[in-house]
């Protein structure tokens, strides 16, 4: 369902907010143009605002998004299967209301966060929607609960013109705390990120890392909200839907992300997003 292209425009920002919103805060949609810069999109960087982190506009399949604190997709769809968002996500209803089934009962909503690792069904009533990811870190893991007013007229007011800014309001109003910056662990996000093919390995990460590897799982899951293995595959399905997005057929995008076979990818993505590949392909629009 995420399916970026390419970067095209740099975005400014004062140096204060480009500090609040650096590399930890970014999500990561593809992999980097240089190897020095890590896994960052093709964007003209300006280094006294940023530091370590980059904001690019991007090119999506169909669409223009910004990608900060959030990343962005737009479907119409009716409703999905049982799945498990590795990243916390927003659901903000374009022409209706929708409506999240979870274990804890049902929830109704023009605009609603589901926590990450959370069981539940989205029924879009046949709507068009905003899907919109949150950087893995953010989430409180307390299912799924409709927005408050503050951050649904953000979403009402800013919809259209999504911008970086925009992303940093609502992620502030929602309430997530960023965790402090650890560059050991930034390192092997970025090694991830830019090649997910490779599987990188425990031992490889903690040698990235110069960390025992007991130590680095555990700096891994506080610096990111999620496992090893659970970012490994959150980057591998990311770099696949991106490759769909540029209409890589869909086998080849899968393998080319590291998933063992079609069939793997297509449970990986099923349970995921609760569609299965081609699905997610026809959906956006």
């Amino acid at each position: 369902m995420i399916t970026p292209i390419q970067a095209e425009k740099k975005i400014e920002m004062d140096p204060l907010r480009a500090r609040n919103f650096a590399l930890s805060r970014l999500v990561i949609l593809g992999p980097p143009v240089d190897r020095d810069l890590g896994p960052l999109v093709s964007v003209s960087l300006n280094k006294r605002a940023f530091g370590d982190g980059a904001f690019a506009m991007l090119r999506w399949k169909n669409m223009l998004e910004e990608v900060g604190a959030t990343a962005r997709v737009r479907v119409r769809a009716t409703r999905t299967q049982v799945h498990s968002n590795l990243a916390a996500c927003v659901l903000f209803g374009r022409e209706r209301s929708l409506s999240i089934e979870t274990s804890n009962g049902a929830v109704w909503g023009d605009a609603i966060l589901v926590d990450p690792n959370w069981a539940h069904v989205v029924d879009f009533h046949g709507g068009i929607a905003e899907v919109i990811y949150l950087a893995p870190h953010q989430g409180r893991r307390h299912g799924a609960r409709a927005l408050p007013k503050p951050a649904v007229r953000i979403l009402e007011d800013q919809i259209d013109r999504w911008s970086v800014n925009s992303a940093a309001d609502l992620v502030d109003c929602l309430g997530f705390a960023e965790p402090l910056s650890d560059p050991a662990i930034s390192a092997i996000r970025h090694r991830i990120d830019f090649d997910p093919m490779m599987r990188l390995g425990e031992i490889e990460a903690s040698r990235i890392a110069r960390l025992e590897r007991t130590t680095m799982l555990r700096r891994f899951k506080q610096q990111t909200g999620m496992t090893f293995r659970a970012y490994k595959n959150w980057a591998a399905l990311k770099h696949a839907a991106r490759l769909i997005g540029e209409g890589e057929a869909l086998g080849v995008a899968g393998l080319d992300a590291g998933f063992a076979d079609a069939a793997h990818f297509s449970r990986q993505y099923r349970a995921t997003f609760g569609l299965s590949p081609t699905e997610g392909r026809n959906c956006v629009v």
